[in-house]
């Protein structure tokens, strides 16, 4: 069973960080990456951060494996009616056939988006699976917004403004939880 930690956290500073870290691999391999600069609006969702990470770390590397020329972008915005923050993580790469993109979030799926054979012969076909589950779990979502062959694919991460799935708030008698610097915890105080 996965535990989740969850709190009303804001998603800008998890995209930031995340992408400061992934940043000089995705140089590396000869790409640019676009993410939200820090001077942008706070997003607050209902979030495990350690395991929206995780899901952001995959979603970065999947497109490291994909994209050959070109960028990652990744972008955030609430959604219209306000229920929710959508992260999409948009890259240039080789995009997914039919086929793969019909069992892109199931278990061991190891072929590669594009229908080639992987390369390493390493992969589990996890990755996107545990993302899945991650998401769901937090209440929230993952799918495949758009994909082309030779034009790259746009994954969509949907997060719950408020307590949803298996994140809810801690059930802790005569605790208040309060938000300081955009994170809420525990507030410990009588």
């Amino acid at each position: 069973r996965i535990e989740y930690n969850c709190l009303r956290f804001d998603v800008i500073r998890i995209i930031i960080e995340t992408s400061e870290e992934m940043l000089a691999e995705v140089t590396r391999h000869g790409l640019t990456m676009e993410f939200p600069g820090a001077a942008t609006t706070p997003l607050m969702a209902w979030v495990d951060p350690d395991k929206f990470h995780e899901v952001l770390v995959n979603l970065v590397d999947n497109s490291l494996k994909h994209t050959r020329e070109g960028s990652i972008k990744i972008s955030a915005e609430s959604s219209a009616d306000g229920r929710s923050v959508i992260v999409r993580v948009k890259d240039t790469g080789s995009g997914m056939t039919p086929s793969a993109l019909e069992q892109v979030f199931q278990k061991y799926a190891r072929r590669d988006l594009d229908g080639s054979a992987g390369s390493s012969g390493m992969s589990l076909g996890l990755g996107l699976y545990i993302c899945a589950e991650f998401m769901r779990g937090m209440g929230g979502d993952i799918r495949v917004e758009q994909t082309a062959l030779g034009k790259g694919t746009t994954i969509a991460l949907v997060m719950p403004v408020e307590p949803a799935g298996e994140c809810l708030p801690p059930k802790e008698e005569g605790k208040r939880v309060v938000v300081l610097g955009g994170e809420q915890r525990p507030d410990d105080r009588p």
